[in-house]
């Protein structure tokens, strides 16, 4: 899909297959992992997220939903290193991760700490 929707010989093909992979994109990112992390399955919900993170990386959606899976999971360190990367390119807003309850493992870090501005 990534192919065809760069491929400018066929406008309609190309526009296609955009549609299609926005629509995979809100799935993976966002329906998906809401619902796996609801049933207590974080594991799959990071599945998910990996899968829209490879569609669209540049959006925060997959930064954060990565980084709750990965805090769920127990991977504390993973967790700081997305958010990290993700603060780094301009994709987090610090200050909303100190509100956002899923966090709460990662605050007495100080790597997470470091974040603050």
């Amino acid at each position: 899909l990534e192919a065809d929707a760069e491929d400018d010989s066929d406008p309609a093909r190309a526009a296609a297959a955009s549609r299609m992979l926005a629509q995979a994109y809100t799935h993976f990112s966002f329906y998906l992992p809401r619902e796996m992390l609801d049933h207590d399955e974080p594991w799959r919900a990071l599945t998910a997220l990996e899968i829209a993170h490879r569609i669209y990386d540049g959006l925060p959606r997959t930064w954060l939903g990565r980084a709750r899976a990965l805090t769920r999971l127990g991977r504390l360190q993973d967790a700081v290193e997305v958010l990290a990367e993700g603060v780094e390119r301009g994709l987090i807003d610090v200050e909303d991760l100190q509100e956002d309850k899923d966090f709460e493992p990662l605050r007495t870090r100080e790597d997470f700490q470091s974040l603050s501005p």
